[in-house]
């Protein structure tokens, strides 16, 4: 009876556990790319009556969408009905073609028994751009949000390049790496990196903090190129193939006597030709 009781202890300590994680909604991570889809699913357990699911917006929820499952009756889309559909068998949230703007907290309520569980879900969706530039060039990496900005970071990798705090008053640091060679400006985020060299390649992250306590986030994958002149190979190319034209000319019309006059010209100006011009 008591090794009884010694394995049932663990086992209700974390029911225990699980009811609370799941009645205090912890919150899940889903990180997207503009243009894709997502499926955020609710967590629950027993029969649902009604799911709602709320977007977080300027510290309100504002409702998704409302599904009443009994009585059974088509679900009401009240923001991204145009983009958004509802598993009516889970309650599962399909959203598509994602925007920068679908960033943020979303909150499932699931009533079971005049019960309502909670799931939490923060969406962070990225825009992705790729800049391609030179050593020793500039460039300018702009952040894409909507809103009133009241904070931004950008990192490359893991580590912090630069950050920017507007208020309570405006503060500007940079990481050793950039120092002396970036500017952000206040008014957007954008981040200017002078003088690029090889070791500025990488993957870099804008998290933007507007004032109403979102975030929304912009990736630029950042590819530096040694200096090169790609423009002297078509040239070699049009010097070989006006010469090819040129000496194509004169084979076809080596008897016409003014390619006749024209070697002879030729022959006065290069003493060197050994060449006998025709009759």
């Amino acid at each position: 009876m008591a090794n009884n009781r010694k394995h049932t202890g663990p086992i209700c300590l974390l029911i225990v556990l699980g009811g609370l994680l799941q009645n205090t909604g912890a919150v899940v991570v889903q990180v997207k790319l503009v243009g894709s889809d997502v499926i955020l699913k609710p967590q629950y357990s027993g029969v649902p009556s009604e799911i709602t699911w709320r977007k977080e917006k300027d510290k309100e929820r504002d409702k998704v969408v409302v599904m009443n499952l009994s009585p059974q009756e088509q679900p009401e889309f009240y923001i991204l009905k145009d983009r958004a559909t509802i598993d009516r068998t889970n309650g599962a949230l399909n959203i598509r073609d994602l925007t920068i703007e679908d960033s943020g907290l979303y909150e499932a309520d699931v009533t079971v028994n005049s019960t309502s569980q909670y799931t939490k879900i923060n969406l962070i969706v990225y825009a992705v751009e790729v800049e391609e530039k030179s050593v020793g060039s500039d460039v300018v990496l702009k952040p894409k949000y909507s809103g009133e900005l009241s904070e931004i970071i950008w990192r490359k990798g893991k580590h912090e390049v630069a950050h920017m705090k507007l208020s309570p008053q405006k503060n500007v640091t940079y990481s050793p790496l950039l120092e002396g060679r970036a500017d952000i400006y206040s008014t957007n985020g954008v981040l200017t990196i002078k003088n690029l060299t090889i070791e500025d390649s990488g993957v870099y992250k804008a998290e933007v903090v507007l004032v109403d306590g979102t975030s929304q986030f912009t990736k630029i994958n950042l590819n530096i190129r040694e200096c090169s002149y790609p423009y002297t190979g078509i040239i070699a190319l049009i010097v070989i193939v006006v010469v090819l034209a040129v000496i194509n000319f004169l084979w076809c019309f080596y008897e016409k006597p003014c390619v006749v006059d024209f070697v002879r010209r030729v022959r006065e100006h290069i003493p060197w030709c050994k060449a006998n011009p025709p009759q």
